[in-house]
């Protein structure tokens, strides 16, 4: 859809979908989160410590142990 966004050539257009895109998976990954933290507690809560939400922090990025075939 981004890219049927972009095509209109339209900085505004292209930025009001951006946060309206924001908005609407920010609200997506609360639910997620509640969910998941009732359904596995602690062991959740110590994921949610290590791993970002929305953007990824690359500075936590680990390597494969093992080969990809």
């Amino acid at each position: 859809m981004l890219g049927v966004v972009l095509f209109s050539r339209n900085v505004w257009i292209d930025l009001i979908y951006i946060l309206a895109f924001w908005l609407y998976y920010e609200r997506i990954i609360m639910v997620e989160e509640a969910f998941l933290q009732k359904q596995f507690g602690k062991e959740y809560e110590d994921y949610l410590d290590q791993t970002p939400a929305f953007i990824p922090n690359f500075k936590l990025w680990k390597p494969n142990i093992l080969p990809f075939p």
